[in-house]
């Protein structure tokens, strides 16, 4: 560990304060990587709505299926 700090102290480039590292690694990200970061920030919430209307049809399904099938005259499996 303490040649892995020694290390990361002697390739250190300038000395640089956490503002002015918050700036320079927004410049660097360009106008395409916000707008993508945009865009699905924007769409996460459709998206959870319609994952969780997928689940509920698919839970309803499977619950409807199990219903028809647990008849007298129907064999089960065992398990």
């Amino acid at each position: 560990m303490l040649a892995g700090l020694v290390a990361s102290l002697l390739f250190r480039s300038g000395k640089m304060n956490a503002t002015s590292r918050l700036t320079t690694a927004k410049k660097e990200h360009g106008i395409m990587l916000g707008l993508l970061s945009l865009a699905f920030s924007l769409s996460k919430p459709a998206l959870k709505v319609y994952a969780t209307k997928l689940l509920k049809d698919y839970l309803a399904r499977r619950l409807t299926a199990g219903q028809r099938s647990n008849h007298a005259n129907t064999r089960t499996p065992p398990y």
